[in-house]
């Protein structure tokens, strides 16, 4: 008597043994229950043959022990990519490809997981992603020329001495000049004078069925947070149909004057980047900007996202 899936009704054996899970797939346990539940309905006149029980579960054993050595295999691959700059075949709302330097692969029941910090909204935020959601990876780290690679990137940071950049860390980007550069185990590190929080934020429609988008742009370099209001009034009879106003935490908003807003000019240090068609009806956005102390930070040469002059 051969056990095979037409046995089994709803995840269950004719005789209403439960096996698995309605949906679900038969593994070995499974195929246990089914045999104990044979053998106990079998006919004693008739019992079954054991010889296809030893065979179909040495098949069972065998497609087991494949998938096991799959899942290591996986893993293994996975977790070579750690320290890697890796690509993913993912996109943010911008259609920006996602990637970044995986920094820990986390093992779960449906495979492993690519842990990398995303430059997104700002600031870097953790993100997951499947193994299979890799599209490419830039650099293969080579041991024997680690230290010159290494050597290279140092000399590589010693020429941003000076120049002012940008850099990445757990609480945002932020923009300051070069002063210093020195190793540590785990790489090139570059000490900047920070000077501002780098913004990059998409402002956050206010009642309004509009699909139009609008992003906030630049450096702040004050120490009050602060929000950022816009609005659009097709009415208005200027030039500029846009206008903003900007509230710090211990102002009130209704009492502040609203600013007409020129395309391309900066409002302490920010840009205001409209859309390229104007709304059909009016519209509100808002964002808000914490606000940034002018200190010494230090970022790894992996972390610096632009040097400027």
């Amino acid at each position: 008597m051969e056990i095979n899936n037409n046995y089994l009704m709803d995840g269950a054996t004719n005789k209403g043994t439960k096996v698995v899970e309605k949906g679900k797939g038969l593994d070995k346990n499974s195929f246990f229950k089914i045999l104990s539940a044979q053998l106990m309905n079998q006919d004693p006149e008739n019992p079954a043959d054991s010889t296809q029980f030893v065979a179909q579960l040495a098949q069972f054993t065998t497609l087991e022990e494949m998938e096991n050595l799959n899942k290591t295999s996986e893993f293994k691959n996975a977790y070579g990519l750690v320290g890697k700059t890796v690509a993913f075949d993912s996109y943010n709302y911008k259609g920006e490809q996602y990637g970044g330097v995986v920094k820990n692969i986390e093992q779960t029941p449906g495979g492993p997981l690519i842990v990398t910090d995303i430059f997104e909204n700002g600031k870097l935020e953790e993100k997951k992603f499947k193994l299979s959601d890799v599209s490419n990876v830039y650099n293969q780290p080579d041991p024997y020329l680690s230290s010159i690679n290494s050597n290279v990137d140092f000399h590589s940071m010693v020429s941003l001495i000076g120049k002012t950049i940008k850099g990445s860390n757990n609480d945002g980007v932020f923009e300051g000049t070069v002063k210093s550069t020195y190793k540590t185990n785990e790489g090139v590190k570059a000490i900047i004078d920070a000077t501002g929080r780098v913004i990059s934020s998409k402002m956050e429609k206010k009642e309004s069925y509009n699909e139009s988008d609008i992003f906030l742009n630049g450096v702040y370099n004050d120490e009050k947070p602060v929000k950022v209001f816009v609005k659009y009034d097709q009415t208005s009879t200027s030039d500029n149909k846009y206008s903003y106003k900007i509230v710090a935490d211990d102002e009130n908003a209704d009492e502040k004057q609203w600013t007409e807003y020129v395309p391309d000019t900066e409002v302490l240090g920010m840009k205001i980047l409209l859309p390229k068609e104007e709304p059909e009806l009016p519209c509100n956005w808002e964002v808000s900007v914490n606000g940034f102390e002018p200190k010494e930070m230090h970022f790894y040469s992996r972390n610096i996202l632009e040097a400027g002059e």
